[in-house]
């Protein structure tokens, strides 16, 4: 993990805020930067940072790429309970 990291971040076993798992369940569902933004109540901006983090922390370049590694890996059973309400 970078040093630059918040302890929630460090502490968490997924290794990702709970936004950035937020925004994940969103990505994975299929939404653009800015539905992200607004299902989450935040700008855009913020949106392209979760984003960012998450494509760094999986180790992808683009959504294309993590849409590709979780279904290579069977992951898209996402536990989203309590994050989105549908």
């Amino acid at each position: 993990m970078s040093k630059g990291q918040w302890k929630y971040t460090k502490e968490n076993p997924r290794g990702l805020t709970c936004r950035q798992q937020e925004t994940l369940v969103y990505l994975l569902m299929g939404f653009d930067n800015k539905q992200v933004a607004e299902k989450m109540e935040i700008t855009i901006r913020t949106a392209r940072m979760h984003i960012k983090s998450i494509y760094v922390f999986f180790n992808v370049k683009n959504i294309y790429g993590l849409m590709s590694l979780f279904i290579d890996k069977k992951m898209l059973a996402i536990e989203a309970k309590g994050v989105l309400s549908v």
